[in-house]
């Protein structure tokens, strides 16, 4: 019994280090707003955001969600610690060619793939920095998802905080000192992303093996790629509208909605940081047969998402003041209504634990799939016509949509 204990306090522990390392990095993003506001214009700001959110969907491509499939497939070698060795380091070096050969034929086709994505934004110097931060962001994925299967979240969380450290340093140092503006900002991601994907390296080298497998690169693939439509489902409804306002609106209209998107964020790392705590709590009342005590946790949850949206649309102008500068309050319009969207997302959190709980995982990604189709759909509509509104309705109806068709899943499973 008092193993049991241990390793529960054991799990419990490393959860809550997880969570605490997760949040460094968007808490660092938060932390460097006032310099990004006072020494940047928010057309800047828009590009720096805008590049981020294409290196982001161009490292999902480059993962293929290889990532995912570690933290499943690794146990399938327990007990054989060479080929989980071997398995690791087959799959890190197909995600390592794989990238490679994909950023060589992006940056063979510079002048046409940059002219497709980029619509105010110039070619030079940004198109290769969305390249590399994409291509360092996929390895250090691999890496990070090595330390979580070996148990090691000290080695995450100092992951993550030398990489804000870094960041935090270099950008002051490039933006206020170097007055490089938007390429200063991205060469400091670019650094900071670079620096820790060595420290990685050399963290996890003893649990590699370099070699390629065929059967271990297949089998994780078969893993792999049905969930990549979800993977990137998720990712158009939180980031594609930057993207698509980029070629119908003002960069520094794009930099106004870009802040009030990541301020609104704050609200989505508390509710992400619960959420990381009540599904596994929730699965276990119920595995225990505790429906009611399971219900009740619902219940608080729920009311922690409606006091602190309310309180957060409230306290947005204050927090908006707080962190830019002048020159950026038009952002202050966009918050509140972003905030509605991501209080959607947290009440959905709570359903979409309910449908795992009874394995529909399927549901969940039909769900998520829809919802971004409906966004892109939503945002090409109405952008060209009402700008930044456009891509405000295109996120609540997408967030709307999800929870609407998660929850028609749960009557379905309650009726059977």
């Amino acid at each position: 019994m008092q193993q049991r204990h241990s390793k529960s306090y054991s799990f419990l522990g490393n959860a809550l280090i997880y969570t605490i390392g997760s949040m460094i990095t968007p808490a660092m993003g938060l932390i460097l707003l006032p310099v990004y506001t006072s020494y940047l214009t928010p057309g800047e700001y828009g590009i720096i955001t805008t590049i981020q959110a294409l290196a982001g969907v161009l490292q999902l491509i480059m993962l293929l969600s290889l990532h995912g499939a570690i933290g499943r497939l690794y146990y399938e070698f327990l007990g054989k610690p060479k080929e989980q060795e071997k398995y690791l380091g087959s799959i890190f070096l197909f995600v390592l060619l794989f990238s490679s050969a994909l950023s060589i034929f992006l940056l063979v086709f510079k002048i046409f793939i940059g002219n497709l994505l980029f619509g105010s934004i110039p070619l030079d110097p940004f198109y290769v920095y969305f390249i590399l931060i994409s291509f360092f962001t996929s390895l250090s994925s691999i890496y990070l998802s090595i330390i979580r299967v070996k148990e090691r979240p000290w080695s995450l969380v100092g992951g993550y905080a030398l990489k804000s450290l870094l960041l935090l340093f270099i950008s002051l140092f490039v933006i206020i000192k170097m007055e490089m503006g938007a390429s200063g900002a991205l060469l400091a991601i670019l650094i900071a992303e670079g620096a820790v994907l060595v420290f990685y390296f050399f963290n996890c080298k003893k649990d590699i093996t370099f070699s390629i497998s065929k059967s271990y690169i297949w089998m994780s693939l078969v893993y792999s790629i049905p969930l990549l439509p979800h993977t990137l489902s998720n990712w158009f409804i939180v980031a594609s509208d930057r993207i698509i306002l980029e070629k119908f609106i003002s960069l520094d209209q794009l930099g106004y909605y870009a802040l009030a998107a990541q301020i609104s964020t704050v609200l989505r790392m508390l509710y992400m940081s619960i959420n990381s705590a009540y599904v596994p709590r929730y699965n276990l009342l119920k595995k225990l047969g505790k429906t009611a005590s399971a219900e009740k946790m619902n219940i608080y949850f729920l009311a922690v998402i409606l006091i602190t949206g309310i309180l957060a649309m409230m306290c947005s102008g204050f927090l908006l003041r707080l962190l830019a500068s002048e020159s950026f309050y038009p952002a202050q319009r966009f918050i509140p209504f972003l905030l509605i969207g991501e209080m959607f997302q947290g009440v959905n959190f709570i359903i979409a634990a309910k449908l795992l709980y009874y394995k529909k995982t399927g549901s969940v990604s039909a769900s998520s799939f829809i919802a971004a189709a409906l966004n892109i759909v939503v945002l090409l509509a109405l952008i060209p016509f009402i700008g930044v509104w456009g891509a405000i309705v295109a996120t609540i109806a997408a967030e709307g949509i999800r929870f609407g068709l998660n929850v028609m899943w749960l009557k379905r499973i309650s009726r059977s």
